[in-house]
């Protein structure tokens, strides 16, 4: 059964939010232990702690910078942007991209295989998917590209979506 979703785009702070909150998950402690150090040498030192400040309002907010330059000037940041549809045909989700007013291709299709797609997570503003285990292998599918009150389509895509995804996995385990 195919069933896809109406054209919708992501907004740019959403996307970014998602990222710095997934890159904080898993690099937490490449903040936490050296201002935990630093606070520690402040108790021998008190000059240590203008260090720890320092670092947290300079060196902190300098690193969150390049991780937005790492991750979210990339091209596949500037596709999930763009307006597109999502497309859950058997064993792959197929993003079509829509062509904006200013460009005149929309470009091809892009094609995920099911078997990547790891942890999904259905909140009350959106559908994460994972597609990887970086940082940036995810997508975003707003709730409301459903159109308001349209809950139960948006319940019927990732149903869907859960029940393709165990199928997938499955004849994977039986071949």
């Amino acid at each position: 059964m195919n069933l896809s979703t109406p054209t919708y785009s992501v907004n740019a702070a959403v996307l970014t939010r998602l990222v710095m909150l997934r890159w904080m998950a898993r690099w937490w402690w490449t903040i936490v232990l050296p201002l935990a150090a630093l606070m520690i040498a402040s108790l021998f030192d008190p000059r240590f702690l203008l260090v720890a400040l320092m670092a947290l309002l300079a060196i902190v907010t300098m690193g969150m910078a390049l991780v937005y330059y790492n991750y979210l000037l990339k091209p596949w940041a500037v596709r999930r942007l763009r307006p597109q549809s999502v497309e859950i045909n058997g064993t792959h989700l197929i993003f079509k991209h829509v062509p904006a007013a200013e460009t005149v291709v929309a470009g091809e299709p892009e094609i995920v295989d099911l078997t990547s797609v790891g942890h999904m997570e259905y909140s009350h503003r959106m559908l994460i998917i994972e597609t990887g285990t970086a940082v940036d292998d995810f997508v975003t599918i707003p709730l409301d590209a459903f159109g308001q009150g349209n809950d139960r389509l948006a319940e019927q895509f990732f149903q869907s979506l859960v029940d393709a995804v165990v199928a997938t996995r499955a004849n994977i385990a039986t071949h």
